[in-house]
């Protein structure tokens, strides 16, 4: 989600512009979830803190052993400094 919200693209799909609406089939979906390259060399990653990349790369690890969870993305420095967390989870 965060990927989508900072690009306005999925991230498994390195053509930013054909690709989503070539993916019609689940097929096709499932196999660029599974396995295509995330990019982050094009349109706002290139403008994006190296820390911020670090958060969505930490979400979008493929293996869930590797990827954080929400208290771990809650607690990381990027989200820290740009998001009241406090006020976040009161919210929730």
């Amino acid at each position: 989600m965060l990927y989508w919200l900072f690009s306005q693209q999925l991230p498994f799909f390195s053509d930013t512009s054909a690709a989503v609406n070539s993916a019609h089939r689940i097929e096709d979906i499932a196999a660029a979830i599974t396995g295509a390259p995330i990019s982050y060399d094009w349109g706002p990653w290139r403008g994006m803190s190296r820390q911020g990349v670090d958060l969505i790369q930490s979400c979008l690890v493929r293996e869930e052993a590797g990827r954080i969870g929400a208290a771990e993305a809650l607690s990381h420095p990027w989200l820290r400094e740009h998001v009241d967390v406090a006020q976040l989870l009161h919210m929730a």
